[in-house]
Order: C-alpha cells, then sequence, then structure tokens
C-alpha cells in the first residue's frame, strides 16, 4: 500500500472541514512571521488496520482565539459567550477528530479500516510550538478570512 502523504491535501482536507463544520473560511498560506505569545497544540495518533507500518499522529494549532471562535461557530453561540471560552481547545480537538477522518480516507483509500487515538490539546509556548512542527513531515498553513493561522502537521511512520 502506498502513502502520499501530500500537504495539498493536508490543507484542503482541513479547509473544507473548517468550512463545512464552522463555517470558517481559509486558504493555504505561507506564514510570513512565527505565531507569538501561546498557541493550542491539539493532537492524535492514527494506525492503518493491518498495516503494521503505517501509524502516525496529526497535528493542529491555533491561537487561543481562534479556539473560542471555532468553539462559538461549532456550537452556534456568540463568542463572547461565557460557556465558549474555555471550550477553545475542546473544538481543535473536534476539528482535529473530523479532519482525521477525512484524511484516512484520502491517504489510505484501499486500506480495510484505520484506528484513531483520542485527541488531546495542550497550550504551549510559540517558540517550544515552532520546533515541533519544524520537525514534521508533512506541514503547511491555513489563514482564516479573520487573519487567524492554523497550522497542520502530520508525523507519518512506515
Amino acid at each position: 500500500m502506498s502513502v502520499d502523504p501530500s500537504l495539498d491535501v493536508l490543507l484542503a482536507t482541513t479547509a473544507r472541514v473548517l468550512e463545512e463544520a464552522a463555517f470558517i473560511f481559509s486558504e493555504p498560506a505561507s506564514p510570513a512571521s512565527p505565531p507569538t505569545g501561546s498557541v493550542v497544540e491539539a493532537t492524535m495518533t492514527f494506525a492503518v488496520t493491518d498495516q503494521p507500518g503505517h501509524h502516525g499522529s496529526l497535528m493542529l494549532s491555533a491561537s487561543p482565539g481562534f479556539g473560542t471562535a471555532l468553539a462559538a461557530n461549532l456550537l452556534g453561540v456568540e463568542p463572547d459567550d461565557p460557556d465558549v471560552t474555555a471550550r477553545g481547545a475542546e473544538a481543535l480537538c473536534e476539528l482535529l477528530n473530523i479532519v482525521a477522518g477525512c484524511l484516512m480516507e484520502e491517504w489510505f483509500p484501499d486500506a480495510p479500516g484505520c484506528r484513531l487515538g483520542i485527541p488531546s490539546a495542550r497550550t504551549v509556548a510559540a517558540t517550544e510550538h515552532e520546533a515541533r512542527r519544524a520537525g514534521a513531515p508533512v506541514s503547511g498553513s491555513l489563514l482564516s478570512e479573520d487573519a487567524e493561522r492554523i497550522d497542520c502537521a502530520a508525523f507519518l511512520e512506515g
């Protein structure tokens, strides 16, 4: 089974899911400058069923403010709603879960199935995030219509 971990597919899939699930429009972008402050990183593992060498992890990351806006859009409430402020990391994890399911179909179309891990999120310093993202074999960024940067990365093995 060949794997095509295309950056174009990663970015297009993430942009499509953002648009369809959260009504957030974005396009591929070259990050002009690294993020500052803190970054929320959502990560999850995956493994292709019956293909022991095909596994890895995925990461979506953005500013805490983007996470709040994403949560508001997913829940259908205003961004200043008190319940939304603390749910940005959860929203980014949910987005990653949807993106991962779509990517498995794109990257492993002939696989009998895939196991997806449970997404988790953490807030890290922008410098730590940039160092981790730089180590990803497949990595790129989207820019939302509100000029928010969303980083996408895949760490593939096998």
